[in-house]
């Protein structure tokens, strides 16, 4: 007994993280998936819900193919994770709301989103979405060293010209009246041009993502010449260099800007009463096929204008964030881009120079559930065992259990089929050998982090204001009004478990018997206790096929027996019912020859001993799905928040959205964010007032 209790005190702990590393299966150097991220805002106060929409834009032909889990972190300065989720995907979409907690100091904090599959690429895939929080009652703490916050931009002074260099003046990027194509001016002086003329150039564009890379060569034949360039649209690095590969120049452009994309957000007027109707109409240009949209509808203040975001990516380049850079005028993403490119030469260098090949695969891409994946080694060698049984049962559902066969890595997986929250899980193995074993967990977050190089939030008299109203807001609000959680429905095709037994015998129902061999010989049927040279042994019999197992799978609690002598010390009071099924019983590739469960009253086990390679984990499966609850007309209600809606486009535009205002008096922002299916985002915004 002291043994169980001693592995039931183990059940919170969590394993060290364990990576799986594979012999044979390999994937492609640039990840098969990319998310991109939009959120209602960029400013919170502690405890409010932020609500965000995800969305891969690379999606398989196979649905099949597609990663079904999406991972969603929160997380601070120090790297620390604050919020960790699992949500559903479907068809590579994700829409809903994350509850900020309300714990949470005054500070920036990082959002970011993944899968398995992506986990086997560098971080650098999927970058964070920066926020504010504000907490009145934890202000900014400062801790350690302020990293530098200065900007760099390239001028004729800091990068003049030498015969092996050229600068930032000596090219130019013009994007033509075709979205698709790319003019590039390329301008050089006297001194450069002798000793570059005739020569062979190459030019290399790189998209952000590192998985589009296109190289085209062009000799330098006058002083001044134009070369245009098919260019799928996006967000490019691209470098020139010579036959050697010795680099002359490197900057960015961004193909197809906001500026090619005619996106209106009609109103029916400017100006609004408290508990209005609001009838709001978006009417992208010349667009008919859409990834996926999303519209916030906020107080103003609480998503960075243009200035303020040109500013914020001139003064804290961390990384290149896609969406919030294509929202800026094509002035001002040249200075951003060029920015960020003199300030990580290291990283544009590596993305460029990275050798092709493939990636090993060390997390497996969960394309069916949430899955929970280790190894099993020799705890002697610390080598893995191919071939071992591994069984897995949900400690909180008494018929689902899940077997899988090692493979020559000892890796294993487990699909966890519509589950939710926090689930007791307990796996070991079977068909015990002489040879230890011990059973590794896989962790399912990453703990990879982009390093963050940020200041801390800095407020003004009339931001002060702002955020006084957005704190009684929420105060208000939180007696008013709470978001649903509403757990997702998910069609998957799989259930395993033992869901009709042929018998059941409730103890109840009869008399007290003194022990347990008593109790299977005389009122379970089919089923028989032998003992034979001290040992004992349990069989159940097959009346169709008139065959008698010796090895049923014999289940307490849902956990395995190994020894059957510890099941015959269990006292008959302590069991409610025991199940049988007296068949052959396939369980994925899996043969069962009968299973007898037994099920005790408290569901301890019956003080069974556990064995030595058992985990006891709490493991987290999907999070149940927020859903936005918008003012209802008539509601006495003040909100910071007004509208929140994102999903698949639908096929017929212009689209409509109607809600109605709260009590708060103020100006509101209309953004809308929309992603075509090439890829390319796209936002616009349009404002309006509540007055009395």
């Amino acid at each position: 007994m002291r043994r169980l209790l001693y592995h039931i005190s183990l059940m919170m702990f969590v394993f060290s993280c364990f990576e799986l590393k594979t012999q044979a299966q390999f994937l492609p150097e640039i990840p098969e998936e990319q998310f991109i991220m939009h959120t209602d805002r960029d400013l919170y106060i502690a405890g409010e819900e932020l609500w965000f929409d995800a969305t891969n834009i690379l999606p398989p032909k196979d649905d099949n193919l597609q990663s079904k889990v999406l991972y969603v972190e929160l997380y601070n300065r120090e790297l620390q994770p604050v919020v960790r989720e699992k949500f559903g995907l479907t068809n590579g979409h994700f829409s809903g709301g994350l509850t900020l907690p309300d714990g949470l100091q005054t500070d920036y904090y990082f959002l970011r989103v993944y899968t398995q599959l992506l986990r086997n690429y560098p971080p650098e895939f999927y970058p964070p979405l920066k926020i504010t929080v504000i907490n009145p009652e934890l202000p900014v703490q400062k801790t350690g060293k302020q990293n530098n916050t200065s900007t760099w931009l390239p001028s004729q002074d800091s990068l003049s010209p030498s015969p092996q260099e050229l600068s930032s003046s000596d090219f130019n990027v013009e994007i033509n009246e075709s979205i698709e194509k790319v003019k590039l001016e390329i301008t050089t002086s006297d001194s450069v041009f002798e000793i570059l003329q005739n020569q062979e150039l190459h030019i290399t564009f790189m998209n952000a993502y590192g998985n589009k890379k296109q190289t085209f060569q062009f000799p330098l034949k006058t002083q001044r010449q134009a070369e245009v360039f098919d260019l799928t649209p996006g967000l490019y690095f691209y470098r020139i260099t010579d036959l050697l590969a010795k680099v002359y120049y490197t900057s960015a452009l961004v193909v197809n800007s906001v500026e090619d994309i005619n996106c209106e957000i009609a109103l029916d007027k400017k100006v609004y009463k408290q508990g209005e109707a609001v009838h709001l109409t978006v009417v992208p240009d010349s667009l008919s096929q859409f990834l996926s949209y999303a519209v916030s509808v906020v107080k103003k203040g609480t998503v960075l204008n243009t200035d303020d975001l040109y500013q914020e990516l001139l003064q804290r380049p961390d990384q290149v964030n896609i969406s919030k850079v294509i929202s800026l005028p094509a002035d001002k993403q040249k200075q951003v881009l060029e920015n960020y490119v003199g300030k990580h030469p290291d990283l544009i260098r590596d993305l460029f120079d990275k050798k092709s090949g493939q990636v090993e695969m060390k997390y497996i891409p969960e394309t069916r559930a949430a899955t929970i994946s280790g190894v099993v080694l020799d705890q002697n060698t610390s080598q893995p065992l191919n071939n071992v049984p591994v069984f897995l049962s949900e400690l909180d559902d008494y018929s689902r259990v899940h077997l899988f066969r090692t493979k020559e890595n000892g890796g294993f997986s487990f699909p966890l089929y519509n589950l939710s929250g926090v689930q007791n899980l307990y796996l070991s193995t079977l068909d015990k050998e002489e040879s230890q074993r011990e059973i590794k967990i896989v962790s399912d977050f990453t703990n990879d982090y982009l390093p963050v190089n940020a200041g801390y939030p800095v407020m003004d008299t009339a931001q002060r204001t702002m955020l006084e109203q957005l704190y009684l807001n929420y105060q208000l609000s939180d007696y008013t009004f709470r978001p649903v959680k509403e757990q997702q429905s998910y069609n998957y095709y799989s259930l395993f478990g033992f869901l009709n037994p042929n018998i059941t015998i409730r103890l109840a129902d009869y008399i007290d018997l003194p022990d347990m061999e008593t109790v299977i010989n005389e009122i379970v049927p089919f089923v028989r206790a032998k003992k034979r040279k001290g040992h004992f042994a349990i069989s159940v019999f097959d009346d169709k096929l008139q065959m008698e197992y010796q090895k049923p799978l014999i289940l307490i609690d849902n956990i395995p027996v190994d020894d059957v002598a510890d099941l015959m010390k269990i006292s008959p009071a302590l069991v409610q019912e025991i199940r049988v099924i007296n068949r052959i019983y396939y369980l994925g590739d899996f043969l069962l020859q009968g299973v007898v469960m037994i099920h005790t009253k408290e569901g301890r086990f019956g003080g069974i001993s556990i064995p030595d390679d058992a985990v006891f984990i709490k493991y987290k499966t999907l999070s149940s799905q927020t859903s936005f609850i918008p003012v209802q007309g008539g509601e006495d209600t003040f909100r910071n928040v007004l509208f929140w809606s994102s999903g698949n486009m639908p096929a017929d535009l212009p689209t409509t959205f109607a809600f109605y205002t709260s009590q708060h008096l103020s100006e509101y922002d209309i953004i809308f964010n929309g992603i075509t299916t090439e890829g390319i985002e796209f936002e616009c915004r349009k404002s309006f007032k509540v007055e009395k």
